[in-house]
């Protein structure tokens, strides 16, 4: 009667295993959307010149980097994109969950923007870490999936054009929006 009730109880815990093992498999991660959109702001001349990507034309990625601070990538492959975005909040800045509203200013950011534009396959005119102000807001995180929802908006001001390689050929402000669902943390 003991052997049986021992073989009764083994059975059920394999058996408990293995059903959690395939619950795990089961699991189905969505897929990440990301949207960009970019304008170029000429007070000279009062042009602009906007540029929004959306569908293949733009992904992201999310991790936590050797030094605990989360990334948040979003980029816009060359040669149809120019336009690329990071997003870095010190371990000491992430809030609890990870969501909430992280800003970015001169005085004591939250999080640094990166903002990069690729004027060729090989070089790269890259705007200068804390020159950006704005926020990055996380609305979600989902810890089943380890993803990431949010939205994010910046402005550099008085920037030369990085559309060309002529220093100061003419100054611009950067506006750029965009959002994204989904960013597994790696």
């Amino acid at each position: 009667m003991r052997k049986a009730f021992f073989l009764f109880f083994a059975i059920a815990a394999l058996t408990s295993c293995k059903k959690d093992k395939q619950e795990e498999s089961d699991v189905v991660t969505p897929p990440p959307v990301v949207s960009l959109t970019r304008n170029f702001i000429y007070p000279t001349d009062n042009t602009t010149a906007p540029k929004a990507y959306a569908g293949n034309s733009v992904s992201g990625k999310a991790s936590i980097a050797d030094d605990k601070s989360l990334v948040i990538s979003i980029e816009t492959p060359f040669p149809e994109g120019h336009d690329n975005v990071a997003f870095v909040i010190p371990q000491a800045k992430i809030k609890a969950g990870y969501t909430g509203e992280y800003i970015s200013q001169p005085t004591s950011p939250e999080t640094l923007i990166n903002y990069q534009y690729q004027l060729t396959a090989t070089s790269a005119n890259k705007l200068l870490p804390g020159a950006a102000i704005g926020t990055l807001k996380i609305d979600k995180y989902d810890a089943a999936h380890k993803t990431l929802t949010g939205q994010f908006s910046f402005t550099i001001n008085a920037q030369s054009d990085p559309t060309t390689s002529v220093t100061n050929f003419k100054t611009t402000t950067i506006v750029v929006i965009g959002n994204f669902e989904n960013l597994v943390i790696k």
